[in-house]
């Protein structure tokens, strides 16, 4: 979560699958969801709700945490929707739809007034052609990462100007696609963790700094 207290993230209850909610003072789990109907996804900006792929659906819908029982429904394109990420200020959205046939990143305008969310009609491409998955923000708002189908890991530079966004091209970062069998980083995107032979019995994590 923004503020570093809670962690969301999938488990089991019961012999069943789970979303579960988790603190670092040690409190017993929350059970957000039961079953696989919704995957683990990511805090709202406010730190107040959780963006979340709906399983059946195949779309993104968001659940305030006052209100566990309550799924909002967000978006409604053709194909699956999932791995939803605001921006860092809030306003936009990136995801990972399957609209155009194969995997895309893609970015849309995120729109809360208090009593109502919604996202804009039009969806920018920011993977491009090439398609792509696993966004990753940066703080400042600046850049998305993501990861090729290859597995190259790429980073695409974003411009903001009041309702509007530019996205540049994707240019890949020197981290090979056999690094990126699994990756995180740091708020900054200075810093990576990548794990070799992400399936593999015995595994791997280095980390790298700098670009």
């Amino acid at each position: 979560s923004p503020d570093s207290w809670l962690l969301l993230h999938q488990g089991r209850r019961d012999g069943d699958f789970a979303m579960l909610l988790a603190s670092v003072n040690g409190a017993a789990p929350q059970v957000v969801s039961r079953g696989r109907d919704l995957g683990a996804g990511s805090f709202a900006r406010d730190g107040k709700a959780i963006l979340v792929p709906r399983s059946v659906e195949q779309h993104i819908a968001m659940i305030l945490l006052a209100d566990l029982k309550t799924v909002i429904p967000l978006t409604k394109d053709p194909g699956i929707e999932h791995q939803p990420e605001q921006s860092p200020d809030g306003h936009w959205l990136a995801f990972t739809s399957t609209q155009s046939g194969h995997s895309e990143v893609v970015l849309t305008e995120f729109q809360d007034d208090g009593t109502k969310v919604t996202i804009g009609e039009q969806r920018l491409p920011v993977s491009c052609a090439g398609g792509g998955a696993d966004r990753h923000w940066r703080k400042d708002g600046k850049e998305i990462l993501y990861t090729s189908p290859s597995g190259q890991l790429m980073s695409v530079s974003v411009t903001i100007a009041g309702k509007s966004a530019t996205l540049g091209r994707p240019t890949p970062l020197p981290i090979t696609s056999t690094d990126s069998g699994g990756w995180g980083t740091n708020s900054t995107h200075t810093t990576f963790v990548v794990v070799e032979a992400s399936r593999a019995v015995h595994q791997t994590f280095r980390v790298i700094t700098g670009r």
